[in-house]
C-alpha cells in the first residue's frame, strides 16, 4: 500500500509510548513468587503484548491450575497500580515531539492497548499525553487478544478508517502479527535489538526508536510532497 494512504497512527502503549515495561516485569515476577513461581524469559516473551484476561488463562493452563493465573494476575495488578500511584510514569524519548507533530499535520490518532480502560486512561492522564488521541480500544473492550487483530480493527473502526489507511506502532511480534493479519501497515520498535529475520519474514519496517520513524515520517511526507509539486508543473 503506497504511503500516500496513511492518514492515522494507532499505538500500543506499554513500551511504545510509555515506559512501562519493566514495571510490568517486575510486577509479574511479584506476582510469581506470590504463589510460589518462578517467572523465566521464556513465559515472559510469551505472555508479553497480551491482554490480561488472556495471560490468566494461559497461565492456568501452563500450571494446570484453574485459579493460580488469576491469582497471578491479581497480584500483578496490586503492584503496578501502586507503583504507579507513588510514581511518575515516564514518556518513552520522542514520543511528545511526534504526537504535536502528527496533530499538526492532522493525522487521526488512537491508542490500541491490551490494558484496561481504566489503566490505559490512569496512565495516559498521568503521563499528560492522553489529550492528544482521537480514540482508544482496550484489552477489556474486545474477545479476542493479540495476535488477534480485533482490538486494532476496533480502533480503526473508531477512528472511521480503513486498516490499510493506519500504521500501527508496535514493540511486540504479537502486535505485529496482528497488525498485518488485519489489513494494516506495521511498525516494529522493538524493546530489544530488531530481529532481521522477523522483520524479512513478515515484510515490515522496523527502527530503533520514536525519533527514528518520526524522522522516517517527515521525510515521507516531504517526498510526497515534492512529487505533488511535481505534478503541477507538469500539468501546467
Amino acid at each position: 500500500m503506497e504511503e500516500t494512504t496513511v492518514r492515522a497512527v494507532i499505538f500500543d502503549m506499554d513500551g511504545v509510548l510509555l515506559n512501562t515495561e519493566p514495571i510490568s516485569k517486575q510486577a509479574f515476577e511479584q506476582a510469581f513468587k506470590s504463589v510460589k513461581k518462578i517467572l523465566d524469559e521464556q513465559t515472559y516473551q510469551e505472555i508479553l503484548g497480551r491482554s490480561l484476561n488472556d495471560i490468566s488463562y494461559f497461565l492456568s493452563d501452563k500450571f494446570a491450575d484453574i485459579k493460580i493465573g488469576e491469582q497471578i494476575i491479581q497480584e500483578r495488578d496490586r503492584f503496578f497500580l501502586n507503583y504507579y500511584q507513588e510514581n511518575h510514569v515516564e514518556v518513552l524519548p520522542g514520543v511528545c515531539s511526534f504526537l504535536e507533530y502528527l496533530t499538526k499535520r492532522k493525522y487521526k490518532l488512537a491508542v490500541a492497548t491490551s490494558a484496561s480502560k481504566e489503566t490505559a486512561e490512569f496512565l495516559l492522564k498521568k503521563a499528560n499525553i492522553f489529550h492528544y488521541f482521537d480514540a482508544f480500544s482496550f484489552g477489556s473492550e474486545v474477545v479476542n487478544a493479540k495476535p488477534n487483530p480485533e482490538i486494532f480493527l476496533n480502533a480503526a473502526e473508531k477512528l472511521e478508517i480503513e486498516p490499510a489507511a493506519a500504521y500501527i506502532v508496535e514493540d511486540a511480534v504479537s502486535g505485529i502479527v496482528g497488525a498485518i493479519s488485519g489489513g494494516f501497515i506495521p511498525v516494529y520498535i522493538p524493546e530489544k535489538e530488531v530481529d532481521e529475520e522477523f522483520t524479512s519474514e513478515f515484510k515490515c519496517q522496523a527502527f530503533r526508536d520514536m525519533e527514528s520513524f518520526h524522522l522516517h515520517v517527515i521525510e515521507s511526507n516531504f517526498q510526497q510532497a515534492l512529487e505533488r509539486i511535481s505534478m503541477k508543473i507538469m500539468d501546467n
